[in-house]
């Protein structure tokens, strides 16, 4: 499992053209739930013990029940917008109707519908990244489309080297003062935090079993890793979900519970079988003591994290082991990294196999070292450089998603290559009545 920070604002962005339309750039006037309905992708639906306070928020206002913020749920696109993109409660717009006309002025109203305090307006946001979306939006208003990666990418070099022209009077001497220039502002930018995106994938093993076993052994995989999903987060909400209060925050108080909305996808940019489920967890929760509704503790989340993740690995493996028969092997990652426990009846090479995005984005890391040690007199790069040089190979090699389609379409097209490339019939691959052992390579 991943933790990523969400930002108001671009974080909303994130989650509608990314999360919830399964990375896929949804075309122009595209609303989510016709992108749902005509590919057969499961909608995001409500989770958590803090939807409770935003049904209390509700009572006495007509909606439909299908609308109402529930476990289990449908989340709008409108929903997804007040919540995450201006921290309000997910139907204000259904709240603040219903009590204009009374007696209660239009701004108290919807002060009554924010969720704790509005977001910041920090005035050092981040000028390079608004114009980098300011560069694409006008590119897409210009080709009817969105850019491909190598447009993208030149589009978003062209907007640094005017943003650096513009605030220091003089365009960049190379591409190595430019890019430190980016990466400065890029940590010095101060932005709002509308939620955390924890995203939950098991082993490449699991994945692909899933893909290639009969419809049983799919839904029995699924079902695992949703019941796993659900108690790594229930898990988090007990050990993890608080808030601060008093004079610098130095109180750490209980709250209600986390408000997520859960979204699951199927395969992986390059079109390889990768189950995932991305939870958006919103920033506001609701204290348990006063009532006010305040921030996650994010540190303590964040340290929690690793923990849950560790939990949910060990918790879907065990799972899988004992109701499926599956053989567990712990496989070496390499690379001086911790061991994976991986189900022994699917083969190595047929995971790796499946992995070619992975694959990109390590043999980009490797040349991006290469580049920092070159422009900085040998040295390797430390940790935080790591982890930022990493993020840049994500991006460089970040292509579009694979063309849309349903998931029966999709397993069919694995079993062919599985076949292909282990030497056998996509019928028999596997069988059924021999358990798992035909994922063996033969």
């Amino acid at each position: 499992m991943t933790l990523h920070v969400l930002h108001a604002g671009d974080g909303y962005s994130y989650l509608t053209r990314q999360v919830a339309a399964d990375d896929r750039e949804l075309a122009r006037g595209e609303k989510l739930v016709d992108y749902y309905h005509a590919h057969g992708t499961p909608p995001g639906h409500w989770f958590g013990g803090g939807l409770a306070a935003l049904g209390q928020m509700e009572h006495g206002t007509v909606l439909d029940e299908d609308k109402r913020i529930i476990t289990g749920n449908v989340v709008s696109e409108n929903q997804m917008q007040a919540l995450f993109g201006e921290g309000m409660h997910p139907n204000a717009d259904a709240l603040i109707s219903a009590q204009i006309g009374g007696r209660t002025k239009a701004a108290a109203v919807h002060r009554q519908s924010r969720l704790g305090r509005k977001f910041a307006d920090y005035a050092n946001a981040n000028a390079v990244q608004a114009a980098r979306t300011a560069a694409r939006e006008a590119w897409i208003t210009e080709h009817g489309r969105v850019p491909n990666t190598d447009e993208h990418r030149k589009l978003c070099a062209q907007a640094d080297r005017e943003s650096f022209t513009g605030m220091k009077g003089r365009p960049p001497s190379n591409e190595g003062e430019l890019a430190r220039w980016v990466t400065s502002r890029a940590n010095s930018a101060h932005q709002p935090v509308a939620g955390f995106d924890l995203v939950f994938t098991p082993p490449k093993s699991v994945s692909t079993a899933w893909a290639l076993g009969d419809e049983r052994t799919r839904r029995s995989i699924e079902r695992i890793h949703t019941e796993n999903v659900h108690d790594a987060l229930s898990w988090l909400e007990a050990n993890a979900v608080f808030t601060r209060r008093g004079a610098g925050g130095t109180e750490q108080v209980d709250t209600t519970g986390l408000i997520a909305t859960l979204y699951e996808h199927y395969d992986s940019r390059n079109g390889d079988p990768n189950l995932h489920t991305h939870a958006a967890i919103s920033n506001k929760v609701k204290t348990a003591g006063d009532g006010r509704w305040r921030t996650i503790d994010g540190a303590t989340l964040h340290r929690y994290a690793v923990t849950a993740s560790q939990r949910y690995n060990a918790r879907i493996m065990d799972q899988l082991s004992r109701e499926l028969g599956f053989s567990l092997l712990p496989r070496s990652t390499g690379r001086g990294r911790q061991d994976v426990i991986e189900l022994a009846e699917v083969p190595r090479e047929l995971c790796e196999h499946f992995s070619s995005r992975r694959r990109q984005i390590e043999v980009s890391y490797d040349a991006l070292v290469v580049e920092f040690r070159r422009t900085h007199a040998g040295r390797t790069p430390g940790p935080r450089e790591q982890y930022g040089l990493y993020q840049q190979a994500n991006l460089d090699t970040r292509a579009s998603k694979q063309e849309s389609a349903s998931l029966s379409d999709k397993r069919d097209r694995w079993r062919v290559q599985a076949a292909d490339f282990l030497g056998g019939s996509a019928r028999s691959l596997p069988c059924r009545g021999c358990g798992h052992g035909c994922l063996r390579r033969r």
